[in-house]
């Protein structure tokens, strides 16, 4: 499951979603529609606060090559 469909199946907001991750909804907005590639950390705490619901190879292949990789 990619990041969009489970904050959609999961009914909870970008800004939620964002506060839960301590990043802003823009830069949580950018990652979902692959502008931005996170960092290792933020992947790692994507998938624990999804319960693993969204692995991290998913939002990488989401991402692809043609992101800007901010830290």
């Amino acid at each position: 499951m990619d990041l969009r469909e489970y904050l959609f199946h999961s009914r909870r907001s970008v800004t939620e979603f964002a506060k839960i991750l301590e990043i802003s909804r823009s830069y949580l907005s950018h990652i979902i529609h692959g502008k931005y590639s996170p960092s290792k950390y933020l992947l790692d705490k994507i998938e624990k606060e999804t319960n693993g619901e969204v692995k991290i190879k998913k939002i990488k292949e989401q991402n692809g090559s043609n992101t800007t990789n901010i830290s």
